[in-house]
């Protein structure tokens, strides 16, 4: 079956990728691709130059958008400068605040303790002061290794 489907269309053979006939080497055309690739905000210069030949001003109005999108990107990162530098001001002031806190609640249960001591009461002022420094060991060991974390 497959000696008459050859007999029946004969191809000649290709040598070399070469044409078969005359006529397929006329139609044969050469392509030329050239491709340029710049990065930023703005064309190189000859292609502003073009866009100028195409229209007067048109480089300048690419020229005056890419400035505007400049001066927005600057003014964003400005204020996220701000805004990290408040977060880390405000982070500043809560530390500052619950060392404050902490120092009066050690200061408050040492008394307590002392207090209970003084009325005889030496095993529960013992438990108490210990774990007010306990807790305190804790939390800062704590804060310690969540500041290393970070």
């Amino acid at each position: 079956m497959t000696n008459q489907r050859n007999k029946k269309n004969p191809v000649a053979p290709r040598k070399n990728n070469q044409p078969s006939n005359i006529e397929d080497q006329k139609n044969i055309m050469e392509k030329v691709e050239m491709q340029a690739i710049f990065s930023g905000p703005l064309p190189q210069a000859a292609e502003l130059k073009r866009y100028d030949d195409i229209q007067p001003g048109f480089a300048e109005r690419i020229v005056a958008m890419a400035e505007k999108q400049q001066a927005h990107r600057h003014e964003l990162e400005k204020k996220d400068i701000e805004v990290f530098a408040e977060t880390e001001r405000e982070k500043l002031k809560q530390e500052g605040r619950g060392q404050i806190f902490a120092f009066i609640s050690i200061v408050l249960m040492v008394l307590a303790g002392g207090f209970l001591a003084w009325l005889g009461y030496s095993g529960l002022a013992l438990a108490l002061t210990g774990s007010s420094l306990a807790f305190v060991i804790f939390a800062y060991y704590n804060y310690q290794r969540d500041k290393n974390k970070n």
